[in-house]
């Protein structure tokens, strides 16, 4: 298969992916981009662990939309390749901004996970806590559900019974009290919310 297939062009190779469904042939496409794709992953992936994840989502990515695409032999693959590579990146970047800021930015992982934590809280998460607790109840629970869990707006709308609007509303307000609560030395773990 190996031989035949780096005589075909990409197109090729693509029609014969949507009629057999051989995943090799996937795998033949990536080696041709690999150059591509290593230089762009080494820009935006930090390390090797993310790069190798990229790399499998990309390689699902393609599996995924290779059997509806339609390419004549005029078009370039390699440019919606090039596409394709760099927002899956940038979609993997900001899903670990977004991980990294609920989790580290607070330093909210031994509220969630004290198991794992040392056994004193640091003095800025003990802050945080008591300031947290002293917010109306669903002001609390809507930044701790969003911030803390990670849970999405709709999650919380069909456990509570809240509208979108309420949800945002408390949100906002538990921040904006939040910011008013914290020692002025502390604001900086609330400034990852923007």
């Amino acid at each position: 298969m190996r031989k035949s297939s780096e005589r075909l062009t990409d197109a090729e190779l693509i029609r014969r992916f949507q009629q057999t469904g051989d995943e090799h042939l996937i795998a033949a496409l990536m080696e041709r981009y690999a150059a591509q794709i290593a230089g762009l992953s080494f820009r935006y992936c930090s390390t090797a662990e993310d790069r190798e994840d990229f790399t499998t989502e990309l390689f699902l990515k393609l599996r995924e939309k290779l059997p509806a695409l339609v390419l004549d032999d005029r078009e370039d693959f390699g440019s919606w390749m090039t596409v394709l590579v760099k927002h899956s990146l940038l979609d993997q970047l900001r899903k670990k901004q977004n991980y990294d800021k609920h989790k580290s930015a607070y330093g909210l992982e031994a509220a969630l996970f004290p198991q794992a934590q040392a056994e004193e809280a640091s003095p800025e998460e003990a802050v945080l806590m008591a300031a947290l607790a002293q917010l109306p109840e669903n002001e609390r629970l809507c930044v701790e559900a969003i911030y803390l869990k990670e849970e999405s707006y709709q999650q919380l709308m069909k456990r509570h019974g809240f509208s979108f609007n309420q949800v945002r509303g408390f949100r906002d307000r538990g921040i904006r009290r939040l910011r008013e609560l914290l020692p002025a030395n502390r604001k900086g773990l609330m400034d990852a919310t923007e």
